[in-house]
Parts: structure tokens; C-alpha cells; sequence
């Protein structure tokens, strides 16, 4: 029998072997969902020795068809498509910023962040956060966004650093605050189109379990990890 190599990594997340399998590190050790009982080929050696701050539900079950096509409608919104828990592609940008003057999409991203089943919150003010534990979370995990809230226009030397950041970090980031910050590239300004209804049927709908299903596709190559669901056989 010929020895598995293993291969040592920095971060949590999604990662794809030399046969084209994919794996998902989390806490609790490494998954596929190709039905296969052969073990990741990869070790996670944390940068920062940073526990994991996701828990999918891999033996969630398929979700409810009502919620998937509820969902999948929703989802093509620009703010959700940055919110998804797919893998970040290297080396491209995946920074974004949402005008948010008045904080009012606080509890709809803290909805949103479900997706990703954090075990601690991924939305925080900007000002909470320190240059060093800003940049160990930029490589913490490739399959959940960061999210700081609440800039200005005071915080253009943090927006420059993610500037400079953003295309060797694993996770998107959402950046959200006053029309007064000065957005150029590679920052991508968004706007969402989901009513005040909209943030209430997400926040009933089991987004952990409709995140786990994206990412399940995804790493089963499904052409479109939001299409469909195949019909029952």
C-alpha cells in the first residue's frame, strides 16, 4: 500500500488534492463529500495557532426545496454573493465596500454570516480591531468573508493596508460605513437590493444548512453550486 504524503497547511477552509478531491478542514478534522474514507492528504498548521472559526453541519441534510428556491432567488444579490462560503480564487481582490451610514445592515449581516456557521462573530466594528489580529484573520480560513463595519473617512490608512492585503488573503472582505470613504480600485462598491422582508424570511430559513449545501456542490464540482436541486429519485 503506498504511503499518503501529507502535506502541511496554514489555513482552515477548503483544499483540493492531487487527484482533484476536495477536503474540508474544520475543528473537528477533514471531510469529503465524494463518499471516499481515504484521509486528507493535508495537515492545517495554523500561521497564528488561531482555532478554526467554523463548524459546518457536513451530515446536514438536503435542504427543503421551498428554502433552496427561496434562497437561490435571493442569492443573486451582490451582498450575498460576497457572503457565500465558497473559497476565495488566489490572487483576486474580493474586497468590498457598502455604504451603511446609519448601521442599518448590522443585523442582516449578522444573518448572513450563518452562512459560514462561525463559532465567533465575523461582523465587527472597525475600531475594534488591531493591525496584527486583522491581518492573522485574513489567512484564518479560505471558506468564510470578514466583515468590518462602520468606517470613515479616518480609517483611509486601514482601507489602504487592505488594499495591499486583500489579493494574498484567503477570505473576502466586506467593509461597510459613510458615503464620506473615498472607494477606488481594487475595492468593489456594491449595493444590495434586499428589502427589509427579504432580511426577515433569510432570518428564518436554516442558513447554516443552505451554506453547508453551497459548499457540498462546490466541492463537487457542480457546474452551478446554486442551481437546482436535483429531483428525487
Amino acid at each position: 500500500m503506498t504511503e499518503t504524503t501529507i502535506t502541511d497547511v496554514s489555513y482552515y477552509g477548503v483544499h483540493w488534492s492531487e487527484e482533484g478531491v476536495a477536503y474540508l478542514h474544520q475543528g473537528r478534522g477533514a471531510v469529503n463529500f465524494l463518499s471516499l474514507k481515504a484521509p486528507s492528504p493535508f495537515n492545517v498548521r495554523p500561521a497564528s495557532r488561531t482555532p478554526c472559526n467554523h463548524l459546518f453541519p457536513v451530515s446536514a441534510p438536503v435542504p427543503d426545496p421551498r428554502h433552496w428556491e427561496a434562497f437561490r432567488k435571493m442569492a443573486t444579490d451582490p451582498l450575498i454573493q460576497a457572503m457565500l462560503p465558497l473559497p476565495k480564487p488566489a490572487y483576486t481582490p474580493g474586497l468590498y465596500f457598502i455604504e451603511d451610514a446609519g448601521n442599518e445592515l448590522l443585523r442582516p449581516l449578522y444573518t448572513l454570516s450563518r452562512l459560514s456557521s462561525p463559532l465567533e462573530p465575523i461582523v465587527k466594528p472597525v475600531w475594534t480591531i488591531g493591525s496584527n489580529s486583522g491581518m492573522q484573520e485574513l489567512g484564518r480560513t479560505n471558506v468564510q468573508p470578514l466583515v468590518y463595519t462602520q468606517l470613515t473617512y479616518k480609517n483611509s490608512g486601514m482601507l489602504e493596508e487592505m488594499k495591499d492585503l486583500c489579493y494574498t488573503s484567503r477570505r473576502n472582505i466586506i467593509l461597510t460605513g459613510s458615503p464620506t470613504v473615498i472607494v477606488t480600485q481594487p475595492v468593489e462598491k456594491i449595493q444590495t437590493k434586499l428589502t427589509i422582508e427579504d432580511f426577515d424570511r433569510l432570518s428564518q430559513m436554516p442558513l447554516e444548512n443552505l451554506g453547508m449545501m453551497v459548499l457540498k456542490r462546490h466541492m463537487r464540482r457542480d457546474e452551478d453550486p446554486l442551481g437546482p436541486l436535483p429531483a428525487k429519485r
